[in-house]
């Protein structure tokens, strides 16, 4: 899983430049409709599953107030999940979705108190994310070193990935957030990364995301201190003891039930019945019993 939030000073492309319009990576978001036809995927946000460009750009554009010209104006982010990762998912699309509003929870929470804008939640950022499906070789990827594929080439494999592009300032366009300020106590990357894995581990009973990233900080940093910090947020992936034992008593219970319920359907309808047409004929023969007796008298 790559959590990325992008740096256009280290990242390099002009269309990841945020001082300015975003009408350069709204463009660039877009190059796979045509290819896709009807099949292709719109942008959203935390409410709706389809956004016109247009909006995305004439949104984005309008959050501005307090910001001077060389200030940035939006942040991109990325959520790549692997192709192993992707199997997990029955509905890739929708799933995508719904995990990169689960993740701009935790983007509008990660942010803390010490800054103006706090007690975030996702309804109050003003975000936009596209799906996009191919993924291309870079000129420092092994395989372009190596000769063995031409730099910008299709990636084999699933290559879906989400980009976002967020708002500098917060829905109110009132407070400025910065997810790569300098101050991990106004905002830590590698806490929104690490809480990111651990939502989707619980809930694709996957550890892969996060283990990964894990062993990454504790190499870097030389101890886990900064991994610790965040151990509430692990979920628990562990199988519960006699959970499956409790199911299949369930199962075993439901089915005796039936079992029982099939029987009872036969025997005790049947007997009812008998004794109704029992005393009927009983009724019957009384009946004629005291016709006869009449007669005699």
């Amino acid at each position: 899983m790559i959590l990325k939030i992008i740096n256009p000073k280290k990242d390099g492309k002009n269309l990841y430049q945020n001082n300015g319009t975003c009408f350069p990576l709204v463009q660039y978001l877009s190059k796979e409709d045509d290819k896709l036809g009807d099949d292709r995927e719109y942008f959203f946000n935390h409410d709706h599953d389809i956004v016109m460009a247009t909006e995305v750009l004439s949104t984005i554009d309008s959050y501005r107030k307090g910001l001077e010209e060389k200030d940035t104006k939006f942040y991109s982010l990325v959520i790549a999940p692997t192709d192993a990762e992707l199997s997990c998912m029955k509905d890739p699309r929708k799933e995508l979705r719904d995990y990169t509003r689960m993740m701009m929870e935790i983007y509008a929470e990660n942010f803390k108190g010490i800054t103006k804008a706090k007690n975030l939640k996702g309804k109050d950022i003003e975000y936009f994310a596209k799906i996009e499906f191919d993924r291309h070789y870079k000129g420092t990827d092994k395989e372009v070193l190596d000769g063995t594929v031409e730099q910008g080439s299709v990636k084999t494999g699933n290559n879906m990935h989400v980009h976002i592009i967020v708002s500098r300032k917060d829905k109110s366009n009132e407070h400025k957030i910065s997810p790569l300020v300098n101050n991990k106590k106004a905002f830590h990357i590698e806490g929104l990364k690490l809480k990111s894995c651990y939502k989707f581990g619980e809930i694709y009973l996957l550890d892969t995301p996060a283990k990964e990233l894990e062993a990454m900080m504790i190499k870097r940093d030389g101890n886990d201190l900064g991994v610790k910090q965040y151990e509430s947020y692990k979920p628990n992936l562990e199988p519960k003891e006699g959970v499956q034992e409790k199911n299949t008593g369930t199962k075993e219970a439901i089915a005796s039930i039936s079992e029982i319920l099939l029987k009872g359907l036969n025997s005790p309808i049947e007997s009812e019945s008998q004794s109704i047409d029992e005393d009927v004929e009983k009724m019957k023969k009384k009946k004629k019993d005291e016709e006869k007796q009449r007669r005699k008298l």
